[in-house]
């Protein structure tokens, strides 16, 4: 069952999720390409998601079998192996919802001034992000407790540039300084 916003429905072929919630393939692949957090360089051991546009295992979670010479050979959820170049695949270091709700609850705590605050607000935050109760904006669920220098913030009002050339790389500027941290 996905629960979510005071309804729940039922996934069939869904990916359950640490929270006993179900998520269906599409959900699962949004989740894991928007939210999940991702590290650099994939490792042997660790699972990735399949980067590659043209490949029709994109999308895929996949586990590094090895890295060789910047190819990296994967196991497929099929059996079956395959090679992808390293900047085909990204490391994930979050594979489940419940996983990017324990790094959000902790990161939104963090501006409490003492420890035992901070782990009362995070039970109390990871209460209410447990099974989609309550879903913050997507820039807060990708970027809360990442440690990357993005924004929390969905959308963006800039004043009309002035009618100059001046006024216009200005906006640009401010344009392109939200869109380098994500927004």
């Amino acid at each position: 069952m996905v629960k979510g916003r005071g309804s729940s429905r039922s996934a069939k072929g869904g990916t359950p999720d640490n929270a006993g919630g179900v998520l269906t393939e599409m959900q699962m692949k949004v989740f894991l390409d928007r939210y999940a957090l991702k590290g650099k360089d994939p490792q042997p051991g660790k699972q990735a998601l399949v980067m590659e546009k043209k490949s029709p295992y994109r999308g895929q979670v996949v586990t590094v079998s090895s890295v060789e010479n910047g190819s990296c050979q994967v196991d497929l959820a099929s059996g079956e192996k395959a090679s992808f170049d390293k900047g085909a695949i990204v490391e994930l270091e979050e594979v489940q919802p419940s996983q990017m709700w324990d790094r959000v609850a902790k990161a939104i705590a963090s501006v409490e001034e003492t420890e035992e605050k901070r782990a009362e607000w995070t039970g109390k935050f990871r209460w209410a992000l447990d099974g989609f109760k309550f879903v913050p904006g997507g820039r807060i669920l990708a970027g809360a407790g990442s440690g990357k220098d993005v924004t929390y913030y969905n959308c963006y009002v800039i004043p009309s540039p002035h009618d100059s050339r001046k006024g216009i790389v200005h906006t640009l500027q401010q344009m392109i300084e939200i869109m380098a941290r994500g927004g």
